[in-house]
């Protein structure tokens, strides 16, 4: 087996059919074609069906698939520790981040680690955490910045570099009739009110794959409640907007304030212990991954900017 055997299945996995993994790998169709079928021979077993929506992974298949995976990552790390030793003479990060993470962080991490480490070069993609996750199991990352939840994140599989924690606030429009004598009586910022006052409101939730959604779900059951009215976006600002606008009440991140004007439009509530209402910000890595030392200042400068 050679390691531009494991790039020529990598390929077709990603692209989905021969024509389009060629293009990428920038050889002949008939070419690629041809160190498929003697791959497979050397194999003695067919690594894809041929479909008429393209090629999809056998069994075997897809042993192979994930046998490549991990052959291709040593061989990255081992590059990576070479560049090491040659001093970081250059070198590449590529980084996946969750959109509204990005957007607070971004604008200073970026030109901050670029002045810090001018010869490796920066990549990124943006995404939602589950899409990140999958992308760093496959080595499609090397690391992913994103929100994971406090009760859930002991994976095995990953290393998450603690960042910080931030809760989630109950959002309403200013002065919504239900609040106001909560917040006559008390001085804090944001009040505690009970979830169960607001039961046949419209709540705005996003998504079912989101983790913003996760953490919605487990206040909804330490408070004891199951909305009778829900409404569903994927944009969070979107979800905030629309409880300014008091079509319905939503949850939203305390971290996230910096990043929207409610032009004292709306109220925020505490609703429930840091412990069932957070999610922690971390840099998940993949377990006994080697990380260059660039990788390593990287993570460290998002502590300090974060």
């Amino acid at each position: 087996m050679r390691l531009a055997d494991f790039k020529y299945i990598r390929a077709v996995v990603e692209e989905g059919n021969i024509s389009r993994a060629a293009s990428k790998l920038y050889i002949s169709q008939p070419s690629l074609s041809n160190a498929i079928k003697k791959i497979e021979q050397d194999l003695g077993a067919s690594i894809f069906y041929r479909t008429k929506n393209g090629l999809v992974l056998t069994h075997i298949g897809t042993k192979y698939f994930m046998m490549a995976n991990s052959v291709l990552k040593i061989y990255a790390d081992f590059e990576n520790e070479i560049q090491d030793i040659e001093q970081l003479a250059n070198g590449r990060i590529h980084f996946g981040i969750t959109n509204y993470v990005g957007s607070l962080l971004l604008p200073s991490l970026l030109p901050t680690f670029s002045d810090m480490a001018p010869n490796i070069d920066i990549t990124f993609e943006e995404n939602h955490t589950m899409e990140l996750i999958e992308k760093l199991k496959l080595g499609k990352i090397d690391l992913a910045v994103l929100h994971i939840d406090k009760v859930q994140n002991d994976d095995a599989s990953f290393n998450f570099n603690y960042i910080k924690s931030s809760r989630f606030l109950l959002a309403t429009q200013k002065n919504h009739p239900i609040c106001l004598d909560i917040k006559k009586d008390t001085s804090f910022k944001y009040p505690a009110i009970d979830l169960k006052l607001l039961e046949n409101e419209r709540f705005i939730l996003t998504d079912h794959d989101q983790m913003s959604r996760t953490i919605a779900r487990r206040i909804f059951r330490a408070s004891g409640i199951t909305p009778t009215k829900t409404l569903i976006t994927r944009n969070i600002l979107t979800a905030s907007k629309l409880a300014e606008s008091g079509f319905g009440v939503t949850f939203f991140p305390e971290m996230y304030l910096k990043l929207i004007n409610f032009e004292n439009n709306i109220d925020l509530y505490t609703v429930g212990d840091d412990s069932i209402t957070s999610w922690d910000l971390v840099v998940a890595t993949l377990n006994n991954d080697y990380q260059p030392r660039a990788t390593t200042a990287f993570i460290e400068l998002i502590k300090d900017l974060a």
